[in-house]
């Protein structure tokens, strides 16, 4: 059913760290005591920078955006709530890797090698290239910490990253691209986050104290009765137990995860009493914070771990005065209803890219043995491909993809067995497969209707091979074939993507 055929240029892949991968690849809260303003208010920086570049993601992340002309509700977030500046043992902190740092190991919680690794579908041990001998995750029951490696461009985020002895365990690991949307995506929705983010995404760094106004939106983390369950673009996942009753919000009082706020232009940022509050404020006019974890009893904005945004304790006596501020900023936030477009970090109109634009296959298993026996590949999420080990004869693996199901509870979760989409493709639209990897492999599409009869196939594609057809109007089930011939290693990634508008709905 092929229209067109070509060449695909993929500027994604970083192919020399795939084949890196694959050369190796085996066979198969803060407190603090009431009291009086005991410090006085610290001096502005004399001359300090209104903007920067953002550290972490590509310019056109949501994280890294502004809203143009935007319009705000009117339910405030509930005062019932503790405002908070969360910078310790339940905040998170990022740590760079360097050309020299050593290779690390990471087994599960228990010690096993059954980390759940986010987006893979699996549990395995995780090996770390470069591992900074200064790693400490936050103390708190979340044990948040995220490991840069420009080396690589991957983010390493870990959920209760912990030292047992000499040994480093973790319960859920992720890595994804530094340059990427910092969010979740309709091939690879999960994170550490209950939102589908990194724990350093929207966080107030360190490195940024000084400047006039952050570079970047902020992460908000709410009390568990201010969500309703769902979550809205550009979050991807909420918590496994919002569905089922953990969220208690009420009927037009509640938030999704997800949700941008914003301050209203009108609210006086100079007025507040502490710098750090009224830089808060500024980037909260201009950027916003996204909804992206749920707490119990705050509401609060994240900062990096020990970074010195927080100033609810100087000298160890409680800051009256901050936390007037700090209340003040809470209490004017209100959700974003709409906006009228879109500017990037370098002040340019973009669009974002919805989840049915994005490429909406993974190669996640589980996957099939063609013809009985056993699979030998399997998927990295480091390298977002299905790599497969050399073979001294040929090999074939399918998998099947069924539709998602909107009117199933939380329908958002389905994607988690490796067999249904997180994007449904729209049927009779124009679609574009793209072939990307290395080494000799193929792959292609089946479509089936309902009654598992073909309807239809694509072209089998080689790395760097595209191809563009339509979608049957009768496909609701789709198979992934992969085929590797004996010889070397290999790795493939097959990406579906769209630019039909019923798919951005």
């Amino acid at each position: 059913m092929q229209e067109s055929r070509e060449k695909a240029v993929n500027p994604i892949i970083d192919r020399r760290r795939m084949l890196s991968l694959l050369s190796s690849l085996p066979v198969v809260a803060l407190g603090g005591k009431e009291g009086a303003d005991a410090a006085p208010t610290p001096e502005p920086p004399s001359t300090p920078p209104v903007t920067a570049k953002p550290t972490l993601f590509s310019p056109q992340s949501l994280w890294n955006a502004t809203p143009v002309d935007p319009l705000l509700g009117d339910v405030p977030i509930s005062s019932a709530q503790t405002p908070w500046i969360e910078e310790g043992a339940y905040a998170s902190r990022i740590f760079f890797a360097a050309q020299d740092d050593r290779p690390m190991t990471i087994m599960g919680r228990t010690g096993g090698e059954d980390i759940q690794v986010a987006n893979e579908g699996v549990g395995r041990a995780v090996g770390i290239p470069r591992f900074p001998a200064d790693t400490m995750p936050a103390t708190g029951t979340d044990g948040h910490c995220a490991i840069a490696d420009p080396a690589t461009g991957l983010l390493h985020s870990f959920w209760q990253l912990k030292k047992v002895g000499g040994q480093w365990r973790a319960t859920k690991y992720v890595a994804s691209p530094l340059a990427g949307t910092g969010f979740g995506t309709a091939s690879n929705p999960d994170n550490v986050r209950a939102s589908g983010t990194s724990s350093v995404a929207g966080m107030m760094l360190a490195s940024e104290r000084g400047l006039a106004v952050l570079p970047h939106a902020l992460a908000l983390c709410l009390d568990l009765s201010s969500f309703s369950s769902g979550p809205v673009f550009p979050a991807t996942m909420e918590d496994y137990k919002g569905v089922h009753g953990d969220y208690t919000g009420k009927p037009g009082q509640s938030f999704k995860m997800g949700t941008l706020f914003l301050l209203p232009p009108h609210f006086d940022a100079e007025a507040l009493h502490w710098e750090e509050a009224r830089v808060i404020a500024r980037t909260l006019k201009r950027h916003g914070a996204y909804l992206v974890d749920a707490t119990i009893g705050t509401a609060s904005l994240s900062a990096e771990i020990g970074s010195g945004w927080s100033k609810s304790s100087v000298d160890g006596v409680w800051q009256n005065s901050w936390a007037q501020d700090v209340k003040r900023i809470f209490g004017a936030l209100r959700a974003v209803t709409s906006v009228a477009g879109w500017l990037d970090a370098n002040g340019a109109p973009f669009t974002p890219t919805p989840w049915g634009w994005q490429n909406i296959l993974s190669m996640r298993g589980p996957w099939s043995a063609a013809g009985g026996g056993s699979v030998l590949g399997r998927y990295d999420g480091a390298v977002d491909m299905l790599l497969v080990p050399a073979t001294s004869a040929p090999c074939g693996m399918f998998k099947r993809l069924v539709r998602r199901d909107p009117g199933q509870t939380a329908s958002w979760r389905q994607w988690m067995t490796g067999q249904a989409f997180f994007s449904n493709p729209v049927l009779g639209a124009e679609y574009r497969l793209a072939a990307v990897g290395a080494g000799a492999i193929k792959g292609r599409l089946l479509f089936l209707n309902g009654e598992y009869r073909q309807v239809g196939a694509t072209d089998i594609l080689s790395p760097g091979e595209g191809q563009t057809f339509l979608w049957p109007a009768d496909a609701t089930l789709v198979e992934m074939q992969i085929d590797k011939p004996a010889g070397p290693q290999a790795g493939m990634r097959l990406e579906l993507t769209t630019r039909d508008p019923r798919a951005a709905a």
